[in-house]
């Protein structure tokens, strides 16, 4: 095994050769030094087209530098975007297992937080957040780490951490009663199998919904993309010809379900502000939108709406943000019974005090919750007006 320097391992990263560094990093534990501190490059352009051949695609290099600062030192700090890895959203579950496993300490600072720092770099926004971690590698590491100051489990498997100091003792203080996530009832993304291209691609099998379904084999009403591509494609109703669709009893039912739904990217970048509708038994969707919630009933489907649409729902939902729309919802407890039958809800009552009481927040949580759900939610409210 060849054993490289410290710069030689930093100029193969840099020069874009990863698979060549980390291969010869592979067994190299060398820990030359007792501390090494790191703000590498986050990203570097593959210089290929993406599908659009409008932007070349980008690779994340951060958890390379990662990599070699746990390699060549014995304790170490590395700068470093924040929610997705955290989150574990596409593509970082391997970096989340990796950081985590050593990590001593993440102190994240939201994008929009900026001003809690100092800026080295003025006109620099990191959107996904920064984050510095502090790495153990003399294989001491504990069960335990601490988030802005806070201790916590270490994560595992597919664990994931809220990304505000104070949602991290409202979530431990919920999810200690035995409550489930209601991520466990988020679909699937594209679930009836129709791409946001989908219009385009079949043109003679959609008609516009006020059109009539003509003689198609199958009419199914669905809500789709219409066929303008790029920012000015909407969500539309359509007639389609359903016998084209490979059906299976699962996509059936959802068909016969009543849908809680919304915008895929609303979700992706800010679910506390996405809005939510509830679609009838009789259609199904395309990958414009995402189904978070399926059930028997309108009544179910209106009531679980309402509570989505609560403070202390929206709240808990931006703190897993930085999983995309995978994680939707990972923070949020399931109430289990959505329907009248619920011995706990009054669903034609206010819904905040019960909720509260309920999970057993203190006064300090309940203030920590709506005060910053009032200033994330504040234009979405406004748009309800």
């Amino acid at each position: 095994m060849n054993t490289l320097t410290v710069e030689e391992k930093a100029t193969l990263l840099l020069n874009g050769q990863i698979e060549e560094a980390l291969k010869l990093m592979e067994n190299d534990n060398s820990a030359d030094y007792t501390f090494v501190a790191s703000n590498p490059p986050y990203q570097y352009s593959t210089g290929t087209p993406t599908t659009s051949g409008r932007d070349s695609n980008v690779v994340s290099v951060f958890p390379c530098f990662y990599d070699l600062v746990a390699d060549v030192g014995i304790h170490g700090s590395v700068i470093i975007p924040g929610g997705r890895w955290m989150q574990r959203a596409k593509g970082y579950d391997g970096v989340a297992n990796r950081i985590f496993a050593s990590a001593i300490s993440i102190d994240w600072f939201p994008h929009g937080e900026e001003s809690s720092v100092v800026p080295l770099f003025p006109g620099v926004a990191i959107p996904d957040g920064v984050a510095v971690v502090t790495v153990n590698n003399n294989n001491e590491t504990p069960n335990h780490l601490e988030l802005n100051g806070i201790t916590v489990n270490r994560p595992k498997n597919k664990e994931i951490l809220p990304l505000s100091r104070d949602a991290v003792n409202i979530v431990e203080t919920i999810f200690a009663q035995g409550y489930n996530s209601l991520n466990m009832l988020r679909c699937k993304v594209n679930a009836f199998g129709l791409p946001t291209n989908w219009v385009e691609q079949n043109p003679d099998a959609v008609r516009n919904i006020h059109e009539g379904s003509g003689r198609f084999i199958r009419p199914v009403r669905a809500y789709l993309g219409n066929n303008i591509p790029g920012k000015q494609k909407r969500v539309q109703e359509y007639w389609i010809d359903g016998s084209l669709l490979d059906w299976t009893s699962e996509k059936t039912q959802l068909m016969e379900s009543w849908k809680v739904l919304s915008s895929q990217g609303q979700i992706s970048k800010r679910p506390a502000t996405s809005s939510y509708r509830v679609v009838d038994n009789e259609h199904i969707v395309g990958a414009s939108w995402l189904m978070v919630g399926t059930f028997a009933t309108e009544e179910e489907a209106n009531n679980y709406k309402a509570y989505i649409d609560t403070d202390f729902v929206r709240y808990l939902l931006e703190e897993s943000r930085g999983g995309k729309s995978a994680r939707w919802g990972v923070f949020v407890p399931d109430l289990g019974d959505y329907s009248s039958n619920n011995p706990h809800i009054r669903w034609n009552r206010p819904l905040e005090p019960q909720l509260y009481r309920m999970f057993g927040l203190t006064q300090e949580q309940i203030a920590t919750i709506t005060s910053t759900a009032r200033k994330l939610t504040g234009s979405w409210r406004s748009s309800k007006r």
